[in-house]
């Protein structure tokens, strides 16, 4: 599982980086199931894990870091 924890930050920011990895996921189909972990406000933090997989290297982590940026995303294997 690839944990995908967006940082808090302005509503339209987050919006903007979830499609962007929306699209990330549909170029690179593959098995490892993404888990995203959403700020919503008062310190807590909704989890969704996707139905799309995705196909995980280090080009896909350099992908994400370049796209939606290491500081609105952390990434974590589990």
């Amino acid at each position: 599982m690839l944990h995908v924890h967006f940082e808090p930050g302005a509503q339209d920011q987050i919006v903007g980086a979830l499609r962007e990895l929306r699209e990330i996921v549909h170029e690179r189909p593959g098995e490892t199931t993404l888990v995203l972990h959403i700020p919503v406000g008062g310190g807590r933090v909704q989890r969704m894990e996707l139905r799309l997989g995705v196909a995980y290297d280090a080009e896909l982590v350099a992908t994400i870091n370049r796209r939606l940026g290491s500081r609105n995303v952390r990434l974590s294997l589990a």
